[in-house]
């Protein structure tokens, strides 16, 4: 079984980078996709700030909007992702839970800013491919 983790913030661009795994998972006739929101947390002082019950509301919350804009895009074949909202360092909670999950492939959208823009402001995917212990797929 061929499994694929998507980031995913609701952008649109993670939306087409969704629409993609899901076609490439179909495609392939057996495998699992799951979609993974990553709630960027500033700093382990801020987290320790914040009430564990705020954070888990903020994650559900999180994860409603993220199977809603899933859904929208997909409609019923949204019924076989598995959806989930977690704290963290983007980059790495991407890497370590495709670890855990012990996906095939990462796929992630882009914004296409451009190499300047890329590096003044940094970019979540590509620190990924950086870390990343499998191939990572990027959807402009």
């Amino acid at each position: 079984m061929y499994r694929v983790l998507v980031a995913t913030d609701g952008s649109p661009a993670a939306l087409r980078a969704l629409r993609f795994a899901h076609d490439a998972v179909r495609g392939r006739g057996q495998g699992r996709l799951h979609a993974l929101s990553v709630l960027e947390v500033v700093s382990e002082d801020v987290r320790q700030l914040v009430p564990a019950a705020e954070i888990d509301r903020v994650l559900d919350a999180e994860g409603r909007a993220m199977r809603e804009a899933v859904e929208s895009t997909l409609g019923p074949q949204a019924a076989s992702i598995d959806f989930e909202a977690l704290p963290g360092h983007a980059p790495r909670t991407i890497v370590e839970r495709a670890k855990a999950l012990g996906v095939d492939e990462i796929v992630m959208g882009t914004r296409g800013r451009g190499p300047v823009a890329g590096l003044l402001l940094g970019s979540v995917a590509a620190r990924v491919v950086q870390l990343a212990h499998c191939p990572v797929t990027l959807v402009r």
